[in-house]
C-alpha cells in the first residue's frame, strides 16, 4: 500500500533523448538503440506532443520491408 503514495520522481528514468515530429523512423532507431531504451518522447515547440515507441518504429519497418 506505501508503494502506491510514492512520488512518479522516486521510480521514473531520466529521458536519453528527444526526437520532433520531423525526425525519420530511422534516427529515433538509432536513439532507442543507442540509449538502450524502448521509448522517446516526441516534441515539438518545447512541447511533448506524443511518444515514439520501439514497436512504432518495428511496424514501419516491417510494413515497408513486406509491402514494398
Amino acid at each position: 500500500a506505501a508503494a502506491a503514495h510514492k512520488p512518479v520522481r522516486s521510480v521514473m528514468g531520466a529521458i536519453p533523448g528527444i526526437i520532433t515530429p520531423a525526425c525519420p523512423i530511422a534516427l529515433a532507431a538509432y536513439l532507442m538503440v543507442a540509449h538502450n531504451t524502448s521509448m522517446l518522447p516526441v516534441v515539438d515547440a518545447q512541447r511533448v506532443v506524443g511518444v515514439c515507441r520501439v514497436i512504432d518504429v518495428f511496424n514501419e519497418a516491417s510494413e515497408a520491408v513486406l509491402h514494398d
